[in-house]
């Protein structure tokens, strides 16, 4: 895809949050200095949260490197939203992409997210479309193929095509959507901050979307780090049921009977698209994490996280 040639000045700021990324953290840079968009158009703001490992001497080697401007910031493990907020304090452009540490571009995914979101100025949010990197294991390919949108039916289309909350990495988001709904909930410990803030976006007005912008994320390739990231967004859509006060819709696709139910259906489409063996893994694969999901949601509810909110009727 050739260059977006654009008539007024349109700025985009990659905002990068990271912790002990040093396995994965160069790749994720080097597919944004790699992009076919204007360099003198763009800056990358790193945000470090507290690594232990060589994360911020390789991002420190990038940066002396690039020609692309790149800021690095600090803080003392202060969690995501807290990281995400100093990207969006701190960018001087129209728009800001969030590339997590463990994501790569495709070479022309800023251009076509760019190209999306300055369309309509109604448009807050637009998400990319994740695919698994390859060869990575079993675990991690159950996870490409049930995040896939090749074979789903009609009311994962619904939501796709109406999404009511976005993921924050692969999204580009307006500045201007994001201040005037007051940034992120920086209160939040872990997960959620995603949901949070598209859900707040959308309820401002504005439009949320899913491009044809592809991006490669690695997946966990164990069923113990499965485990303890489905336990985090359980646990972080706690905080969001309260704060929000409103049903989300992963209370329904991670409730048993739907996920089971789900995970038959679509094995049967993926078996006959494919004939591999291993779309009848698919339903005990989605059990498992439903069973992480509500043991997250379950233990941040014995632990009172964003019960503050119960008392606080209509508040937002």
């Amino acid at each position: 895809m050739r260059p977006i040639e654009f008539k007024g000045t349109i700025d985009v700021t990659i905002g990068i949050c990271v912790k002990n990324g040093e396995r994965t953290i160069e790749n994720a840079i080097v597919s944004v200095l790699d992009q076919t968009f204007d360099k003198e158009r763009m800056e990358i703001i790193v945000v470090d949260d507290g690594s232990t490992d060589r994360t911020v001497s390789i991002v420190a080697d990038l940066a002396s490197k690039s020609e692309v401007k790149l800021m690095l910031y600090s803080t003392s493990g202060r969690g995501l939203a807290v990281a995400r907020q100093i990207v969006v304090d701190n960018a001087c452009a129209d728009f800001v992409i969030f590339v997590d540490a463990d994501m790569v571009l495709s070479k022309d995914f800023v251009n076509k997210q760019v190209d999306v979101i300055s369309k309509n100025p109604v448009i807050g949010v637009v998400a990319g479309k994740m695919k698994g990197i390859p060869n990575r294991g079993l675990v991690a390919e159950l996870e490409d193929i049930s995040y896939s949108s090749d074979y789903e039916i009609g009311i994962h289309r619904n939501w796709r095509a109406n999404p009511q909350k976005l993921g924050t990495g692969g999204s580009i988001f307006r500045l201007a959507a994001l201040r005037q709904v007051g940034g992120f909930d920086t209160r939040i410990k872990g997960a959620a901050e995603d949901a949070d803030i598209t859900a707040k976006i959308k309820l401002g007005g504005y439009t949320l979307l899913v491009s044809e912008a592809e991006y490669k994320h690695e997946f966990k390739q164990t069923l113990k780090s499965l485990w303890k990231q489905y336990s985090w967004y359980g646990s972080g859509m706690h905080y969001f049921f309260h704060k929000q006060k409103e049903l989300p819709e992963d209370m329904l696709v991670f409730f048993w009977p739907i996920t089971l139910a789900w995970g038959i259906v679509r094995s049967m489409l993926f078996f006959r698209a494919t004939r591999r063996k291993i779309a009848f893994s698919l339903a005990p694969y989605n059990f498992f994490r439903a069973t992480a999901w509500w043991f997250g949601f379950l233990s941040a509810h014995q632990e009172g996280y964003g019960h503050e909110y119960r008392c606080s009727k209509g508040k937002r």
